[in-house]
Formats: structure tokens, C-alpha cells, sequence
């Protein structure tokens, strides 16, 4: 009762025993909660301001609820990693359905053993890249990926390194290499010209046996409305 903010009329004492109040009801409720009372005498606040303690089932033993709090702990700590690195994955396959639909052909039915029609996979590709935060401004990416295609198959690897210039743009630099390709070096730019217009320049040099193939790629786009974008592409590749 002393510390609640209609005992004072004083602006200065009436702010000063609002917090005093909030403080002791915080208490009140963690005190008064045999649960949160067990959190609070193991872990302290910290304990307290753990994510997730709201599914857990009531009427846990102090063992339990330490258990409880390391699992809840190793999720959070999961939570942060994937936050920060920013894994991106991405499959796709290819499926050869071509027999299933020649099924409605009239030919079909004078081809030996066409009683099932034969489906196959084809073609397979699995990507996946991470991010490494590495200043305020920095940023280092590392992504591979696995191609296969009719028995055929192959990978790469790219390493890259993003620098933020300012707020309208970035560049980076990107080296990667694989076994269907020589190593790659090359240097990308984007920037935004006005708040609905932005352009981005794409340079590559890439190295193999016939020597070293040079490429170039510059994109204007632009905000017609909030709902479309137009694209301009300029293409230069080397032989």
C-alpha cells in the first residue's frame, strides 16, 4: 500500500513508486507460483526470462525443472546459431515421366512389356550456403552445391565476402571452383539509385583449358507499383 502510485501526488514520488510497485507485483507473482519460486531459487531471473517454461508441466522437482532449463538453454543457444549463420538450402529433381503419358498413345499398346510405364529420376540437385557475420559491415558466405544429370554428376564450391558501402549498396568479391568449371573469381555491385530504382553489375572471370572466358551482367530495375517490378538486362560473355 506505500508503494502504490495513488498514495502520491507528487509527479517526482508518484513515477518513483510506480517502479517500486511493478517490482514488488513481479515478485508477488514469482513468489506466489511454486514453479516459478523453484526457477527463481535454482537460476535466479535469468531462469525466469527463459523462452518456453509456459508448456512445461507443473509440479516439476528441482531436478527436473535443471533438466528442464539445460534443454530449454541448448534450443535457444540452436536458435541464436541458425539466426546468426542464416542457413539456405535448396533440392531439386527430375523426374522422367515420359512413358506414363505415351500410355494414351495408339502405338503404345503394339510395344513389348509396355504394361507399366517406367518413371525415373533424372536429374538431381542439392545447394546449401551459410553466413558468417564477420564486422558490422562484413559478412563472409560460403555455399556448395551437387549436381547430377543422367549419371553425370559434378559439384562447386564458392567462398564470398560482402562489404556494406553504405545504405543505398554493397559490393562483393566471390571465388569459387568445381569439377565441371576451373576456378572463378568475380565481383558483384548493387546500388540503389532512387527509393524505387536500383541497379546491380555483375563481373566474372572464369578460368579453364581454353583459357580465360570474361563475363559481364548489368541489371536496371524499377518500381512501376507496389505490386510490379520491370528488369533490364545487359549480357557480355567471352568465348
Amino acid at each position: 500500500m506505500f508503494y502504490h502510485p495513488d498514495k502520491h501526488r507528487d509527479p517526482e514520488l508518484k513515477k518513483q513508486a510506480e517502479q517500486l510497485f511493478n517490482l514488488v507485483h513481479q515478485a508477488y507473482e514469482v513468489l506466489s507460483d511454486p514453479q516459478s519460486r523453484a526457477i527463481y531459487d535454482i537460476y535466479g531471473k535469468k531462469g525466469l526470462e527463459m523462452e518456453g517454461w509456459e508448456v512445461v508441466e507443473r509440479k516439476r522437482t528441482a531436478a527436473e525443472i535443471r533438466e528442464e532449463f539445460e534443454r530449454l538453454q541448448r534450443e535457444r543457444e540452436e536458435r541464436r546459431l541458425q539466426q546468426r549463420t542464416n542457413p539456405k538450402g535448396t533440392i531439386s529433381v527430375g523426374i522422367d515421366a515420359t512413358e506414363l503419358f505415351d500410355r494414351y498413345d495408339e502405338d503404345f499398346e503394339d510395344i513389348p512389356g509396355s504394361g507399366f510405364p517406367q518413371i525415373e529420376i533424372n536429374r538431381m540437385h542439392i545447394s546449401q550456403s551459410i553466413e558468417a557475420p564477420l564486422t558490422a559491415t562484413d559478412t563472409a558466405i560460403l555455399s556448395g552445391s551437387l549436381s547430377t544429370q543422367n549419371g553425370n554428376g559434378g559439384g562447386s564450391i564458392n567462398a564470398t565476402l560482402r562489404r556494406v558501402t553504405s545504405a543505398k549498396g554493397w559490393g562483393e568479391l566471390e571465388f569459387g571452383a568445381g569439377d565441371l568449371q576451373g576456378p572463378l573469381f568475380g565481383l558483384k555491385i548493387f546500388r540503389n539509385l532512387t527509393p524505387k530504382c536500383f541497379f546491380t553489375t555483375n563481373g566474372v572471370l572464369q578460368f579453364s583449358s581454353r583459357g580465360i572466358r570474361p563475363g559481364l551482367t548489368t541489371m536496371l530495375a524499377r518500381n512501376l507499383d507496389k505490386n510490379t517490378m520491370s528488369y533490364h538486362h545487359i549480357f557480355c560473355k567471352g568465348i
